[in-house]
């Protein structure tokens, strides 16, 4: 259904009616910021990486197969420019401690004081597990595990096959699964 109304949407836009272009943004921006965040581990840099997808989306709108899915494609241009963005960063020579963005895009479930400090806690651990993969199986974990796509959205995603995706879930899982019984989650 969502693919038929992007399209239409597309179309549209396309077609001089540019202001439709914020359905497609507000459909998509969640998604492309919590992938932007779990790649880039920065709150601040995802926003900006966020905001490149949508206007490279935007300029580029006529370049899209309408007979495909819009939200792989637009997950395609957000890891690109992420992965650009690290790129430019490590060749800058810049490094920052990875944050704890994880944490800070957590619901609040309006758990007891108690529950909600084991709450943070947790998801603060988690953080530093993932944070802890390399950067292609934190790629690969993130748009799986925290943005829902399945394996094969990933392997299109990505460009790698769905065989590597289900490889790399596999190994990422058997290092975090190593890393929490050795209880050795960097601080």
């Amino acid at each position: 259904m969502d693919e038929v109304q992007d399209r239409e949407l597309i179309e549209r836009v396309l077609s001089g009616e540019s202001a439709l272009f914020s359905v497609l943004l507000s459909r998509y921006q969640s998604r492309v910021l919590a992938c932007s965040v779990a790649i880039l581990r920065n709150r601040e840099d995802a926003v900006e990486m966020t905001q490149e997808t949508f206007i490279r989306l935007y300029n580029n709108l006529n370049q899209f197969d309408a007979s495909r899915p819009l939200a792989p494609y637009i997950m395609r241009i957000a890891v690109n420019i992420c992965r650009d963005f690290l790129r430019r960063k490590a060749r800058n020579g810049r490094y920052e401690e990875l944050s704890d963005a994880i944490v800070e895009n957590c619901p609040d479930f309006s758990l007891s004081p108690d529950r909600a400090i084991m709450a943070e806690e947790k998801a603060a651990f988690a953080a530093r597990i993932l944070d802890s993969l390399p950067v292609r199986f934190r790629e690969v974990c993130s748009l799986f595990y925290l943005s829902g796509h399945s394996c094969s959205e990933v392997s299109e995603i990505l460009e790698i096959s769905e065989t590597s995706v289900k490889v790399i879930l596999h190994r990422a899982r058997k290092k975090m699964h190593e890393t929490i019984n050795r209880g050795l989650a960097p601080a």
